[in-house]
């Protein structure tokens, strides 16, 4: 587990209300709002933005946290159409994080047994 109470004291963002508008907005003309939040990295700089100090200390680089966050495709969609909520959101990305392990090790290990 990543600091499993550490995890537990990672603060919810606000909702970026500004993002799910533009996802929704250009959802509506036919673009993905999958696409439109991972341009630029959107949607993961905006939450990294908040944790990424603690989890930098805990041993999770960006690379790791973009990663993770791209497991997140399904639960992207359902927080745009409002089917989850952002607080749901949130907590889906939190459950990702306490199953790879300590730190970057745990994280190498998740990697390497995924794709290695």
């Amino acid at each position: 587990m990543i600091g499993g109470r550490v995890l537990s004291e990672l603060v919810t963002p606000p909702e970026p209300k500004e993002l799910k508008e533009l996802a929704r907005s250009l959802a509506s003309s036919g673009i993905s709002a999958r696409y439109v939040l991972w341009l630029g990295n959107r949607l993961p700089k905006y939450v990294w933005g908040y944790w990424g100090k603690e989890l930098r200390r805990l041993g999770v680089r960006w690379q790791d946290f973009l990663s993770l966050f791209s497991e997140l495709g399904g639960e992207v969609d359902a927080w745009v159409s409002g089917e989850l909520s952002w607080e749901g959101f949130v907590a889906s990305l939190k459950a990702r994080l306490p199953s790879r392990g300590e730190g970057r090790v745990g994280l190498l290990k998740w990697v390497r047994g995924k794709w290695g």
